[in-house]
């Protein structure tokens, strides 16, 4: 928002205050689809409500410097409060932006900030404040307008570089995330083929040839198929013995069955 000139800047704030629980109910929702991003979206608040009172800060003088007529007591405190929380604003901020050190763009946004708005822009609020005291002040809201805008255009600039930096940071998370998503799904996917895999060489080495060892036992115990040899596994081991003992009783039995 630019500064209002002429008339009462109640409209104007009543439309922010308006879009205000819109603003609140898409950062919640944001804050609830990623938690990580909760810092970033408090920040990026702050940063709107920055340039928000900048700008009321402006829109409080102008209809006074359009009338020619001191400040009234209520836009007088109003000023101071809204000032005051310019100022508790952006000790916050400091604390959250020099975290982001890594991003050249937004140090040198706070920097600009600090010496464009902070000191020229305050400055001119400041001396406007006292003049709006006897109501005999130096500029017209034209040229109020031309000094003060652009002073707030690095805090503009600030909060646009912010949210650009928290999308970024977004992006890379989520693409991080989906990497590590394709990993975990590849990792259960080679489980799975290997359990698979494991399920097979067990039911091919151990399940099959130990039903056919329960068939030749049952197929002895009945005294059939004794002149049929066994057929020793080709598989190692205690399954390769199994066979080799099923093969050996066959024998003897066929021997007793003839003695007999």
């Amino acid at each position: 928002y630019t500064v209002r000139i002429g008339g009462k800047p109640e409209a104007m704030f009543g439309v922010v205050e308006t879009m205000r629980p819109v603003v609140l109910a898409a950062m919640a929702e944001l804050m609830e689809h990623d938690i990580s991003l909760t810092g970033h979206a408090l920040t990026g608040l702050m940063l709107g409500d920055l340039r928000e009172y900048a700008g009321r800060l402006g829109s409080f003088l102008a209809p006074s410097i359009a009338a020619r007529q001191p400040l009234s007591a209520t836009a007088y405190d109003e000023l101071i409060l809204t000032h005051g929380r310019v100022l508790q604003i952006w000790q916050s901020l400091e604390h959250q932006l020099a975290l982001h050190v890594d991003a050249p763009e937004l140090v040198a946004a706070v920097g600009e900030a600090r010496i464009r708005y902070f000191r020229d822009g305050l400055d001119l609020i400041a001396r406007l404040s006292a003049e709006g005291k006897t109501g005999h002040y130096s500029v017209t809201t034209e040229q109020m307008t031309l000094q003060y805008v652009p002073t707030m255009a690095p805090l503009e600039r600030l909060r646009d570089g912010f949210l650009d930096d928290m999308l970024a940071h977004a992006r890379a998370t989520r693409a991080n995330s989906l990497h590590w998503l394709q990993l975990v799904v590849a990792f259960t996917v080679l489980i799975v083929l290997t359990n698979l895999l494991l399920l097979v060489l067990a039911r091919r080495r151990i399940f099959r040839p130990l039903l056919q060892a329960r068939n030749h036992i049952v197929a002895l115990a009945e005294e059939r198929n004794l002149d049929q040899p066994t057929r020793v596994s080709r598989h190692g081991g205690e399954i390769h013995e199994l066979f080799a003992a099923l093969e050996s009783l066959r024998l003897k039995l066929r021997e007793r069955l003839r003695l007999t």
